[in-house]
């Protein structure tokens, strides 16, 4: 597997990936059911995101999208793992490099936002040591990117990423 950062020249396969995804998977990224897919496509490159791409044997496997917010910051960011890789810690893998390069590229903080519901970016909030605030039917996580340990860019290797190929 590679870790990727992905352009606007990516759209077909970041497309391909969002529609690949099942119900439940959709909710679990939007909050809500989302139903076209396009527009959100074409909203997120005009965004000016960072995006990572986990791709194996040349498909997209995985993204995290992360958007510079108006102080300069700070980032929010959010992580998609196709159904059929869920739960093999791809997501983790791209979570740890997009904060990784949030950090190497200035950020201070990184905000996910999810709902109460999703396990899985609720583990990853704790894992990476996320500050959780309550919000009702939704968790806000901060990530203070200054005391975050950082893997990938000091060359270190991360536990997590022994043997999983090429990185950033």
């Amino acid at each position: 597997m590679q870790i990727i950062e992905l352009g606007p020249n990516y759209a077909d396969e970041i497309r391909r990936l969002y529609e690949s995804l099942s119900r439940e998977s959709i909710e679990s990224r939007f909050m809500c059911p989302v139903k076209d897919i396009d527009s959100y496509i074409d909203r997120l490159l005009k965004r000016n995101p960072i995006i990572l791409g986990a791709v194996e044997n040349g498909e997209l496997i995985g993204i995290t999208e992360a958007y510079p917010l108006d102080d300069g910051s700070t980032a929010e960011i959010a992580v998609t793992v196709k159904d059929e890789y869920q739960g093999k810690g791809i997501g983790s893998i791209l979570f740890r490099h997009t904060l990784d390069l949030l950090r190497s590229r200035g950020f201070k903080k990184a905000i996910a936002y999810t709902s109460i519901d999703n396990l899985r970016l609720i583990k990853m909030g704790r894992k990476f040591n996320g500050k959780f605030k309550y919000m009702g039917d939704m968790y806000e996580i901060v990530f203070d990117l200054e005391k975050q340990q950082s893997f990938i860019h000091t060359g270190k290797t991360s536990p997590f990423m022994a043997g999983m190929g090429e990185i950033l």
